[in-house]
């Protein structure tokens, strides 16, 4: 039986970029409240996490600016000191979309024993005990936070992005 993990990744991942793409790079680090993990922010975090992922899959190394992901989008990461320098998020919009793809890739490829397999982090397995469970744990992760953008985008009176879930003839109304 075929996962239906890649799709919903997939769509998942047309739903945030749907949400980021239409952001001016200068408005993507404003906060209305300290705290609030405004647009800038939400894409180096899951942009974090799809390379943790793809890391645990053993579909590639961590890249050498993980480090500096981690202090600055990981769970730690303050919002209010994401500052942005010129391009970086239109730069970390784009790496979030390719990511998104090879990250698609990765668990199409994946067998059910590769996805059957324990989480490699021991911290994580406590919660999420193998890679299937990960898996169905970021894309919650996703919807999440493409909820947090809606919000933002919604205090700012920026027009609403269609569902990428909903049939064609909805979604466009």
């Amino acid at each position: 039986m075929p996962s239906v993990l890649p799709w919903t990744l997939e769509g998942a991942r047309r739903q945030t970029l749907a949400l980021l793409r239409s952001i001016a790079p200068d408005d993507a680090y404003a906060q209305s409240h300290p705290g609030e993990h405004h647009p800038g922010w939400v894409a180096g975090h899951l942009l974090l996490g799809d390379l943790y992922l793809l890391h645990l899959l053993g579909a590639a190394a961590l890249p050498d600016d993980f480090a500096e992901l981690v202090a600055r989008y990981g769970p730690e990461g303050d919002p209010g000191e994401t500052a942005a320098g010129p391009g970086e998020f239109e730069a970390v919009v784009e790496r979030l979309a390719e990511v998104g793809r090879r990250r698609v890739e990765a668990v199409a490829g994946a067998s059910e024993d590769d996805l059957d397999r324990p989480l490699p982090d021991a911290f994580m397995a406590t919660a999420q005990p193998t890679i299937r469970h990960h898996l169905q744990a970021i894309a919650f992760h996703e919807g999440y936070h493409a909820g947090e953008l809606l919000a933002w985008r919604r205090r700012r009176g920026l027009e609403t992005v269609a569902w990428t879930f909903a049939p064609r003839s909805v979604a466009t109304d």
